[in-house]
């Protein structure tokens, strides 16, 4: 009888352990059935050592740097003392003011620190191609991304191009002043101008050089000081003393704005007289801001404009035909059968069918379309079962 007993204490305790354990097996499954997020959160980390894109620029904008001292140089270059370019780039010379003007570009750099010298030349999509200081200049170094890889910088040709290295809204730029001195200031003005082609709306001036800065004017025929305020077509903005390339010079024909024609034209170099950097010499009626002189004559040039416009396509007869007698009829009956014809309503989803869990998701995730489905109910019956035997 002891024996039985005993027996029956050891058969209740090994129920008693199954029943804990089952209870426990049925909580972990039922915690992993219903928290599916959990499990997605621990395998999006990224591993050890994976840092985004976005990290990737911000640190290359955080590690841009430049620094420009002040110096004395001949006008035709200036001396960068360090730049350092994480992802390469260009270092970008513009004159301190409103204008901001680009005057120099370096060539195409790779990534690291550099030093040495930036020639002043002509950027793509600049008016104003100074190729010479005049005289003392503060000038802006701001380092630039080659963003288009091309090898050529396009900060203005396009405004998303070649964007500035910079941390937030602040670009990775020094300043300085250039002091030229004044055995290596240009002394004498000139101006060149080759046979153009245009379409007659601009002309574009060889080279210009003004020791004390002024305007480039261009002016219709050969320039005559008796009716040159009758003749301008267009002026420059006041341009700093130095020498320039590829001057863009905004004209159109007499008192109005339509284009200029054909013909010969004249560019004239202007001083700035009255020094309000304001071209005032047809205002004045000639009396201010008259053209500068070399022995005695005003500093213009001469040559040969041709215009070219583009043409305008005209349109054909078939383009603008009228419809025949029965198109009206056909045209009647298929809209009539299009309006008469039910369009049907898309199905509208339900708005409770969001789900945090991605894009691909139908709005139906929890314990019913989780694959241990099955497990945890073989788990409940097992539980049921052990508790009937236990009773």
């Amino acid at each position: 009888m002891k024996l039985l007993i005993t027996l029956g204490h050891r058969v209740e305790e090994q129920m008693n352990t199954a029943y804990r354990n089952s209870v426990l097996v049925v909580v972990l499954l039922a915690a992993t059935a219903l928290a599916p997020g959990i499990a997605v959160g621990i395998v999006s980390h990224p591993v050890d050592g994976d840092v985004s894109a976005q990290q990737n620029a911000t640190d290359a904008s955080a590690n841009a740097s430049v620094t420009l001292a002040n110096q004395t140089r001949t006008g035709r270059s200036v001396f960068v003392d360090r730049a350092t370019l994480p992802e390469g780039g260009f270092v970008v010379l513009s004159e301190a003011g409103e204008n901001d003007s680009i005057v120099g570009v370096s060539l195409p750099l790779s990534a690291g620190t550099h030093e040495g010298k930036v020639t002043l030349r002509g950027a793509p999509g600049n008016d104003l191609n100074r190729t010479r200081l005049g005289t003392n200049t503060t000038l802006v170094a701001t380092l630039h991304r080659d963003s288009n890889d091309n090898g050529r910088f396009d900060g203005l040709l396009t405004s998303d191009a070649d964007e500035p290295y910079g941390n937030g809204s602040t670009p990775a730029r020094d300043r300085a002043t250039v002091t030229v001195a004044a055995s290596d200031r240009p002394t004498n003005a000139s101006v060149t101008l080759s046979n153009r082609t245009s379409d007659g709306t601009t002309v574009t001036v060889d080279r210009a050089t003004l020791p004390d800065g002024g305007y480039v004017a261009v002016h219709d025929g050969g320039y005559n000081g008796s009716n040159a305020t009758e003749t301008l077509l267009g002026a420059t903005g006041y341009l700093d003393a130095g020498s320039y390339e590829n001057v863009t010079v905004a004209v159109a024909g007499g008192n109005d704005s339509t284009p200029v024609d054909s013909g010969r034209i004249s560019v004239v170099i202007h001083d700035d007289t009255d020094g309000d950097r304001a071209f005032q010499y047809v205002s004045s009626d000639g009396v201010e801001d008259q053209p500068a002189r070399a022995n005695g004559s005003p500093v213009a040039d001469t040559a040969s404009l041709t215009v070219e416009r583009p043409s305008t396509p005209t349109p054909t007869v078939t383009a603008t035909s009228s419809p025949t007698e029965t198109e009206p009829s056909t045209t009647a009956t298929a809209e009539s059968t299009a309006t008469e014809t039910p369009t049907a309503t898309p199905a509208q989803e339900p708005a409770d069918e969001s789900t945090p869990y991605g894009g691909e998701s139908s709005g139906r995730e929890g314990i019913l379309d989780n694959p241990l489905f099955p497990v945890i109910i073989g788990v409940f019956a097992l539980f049921a079962v052990l508790t009937v035997v236990r009773r």
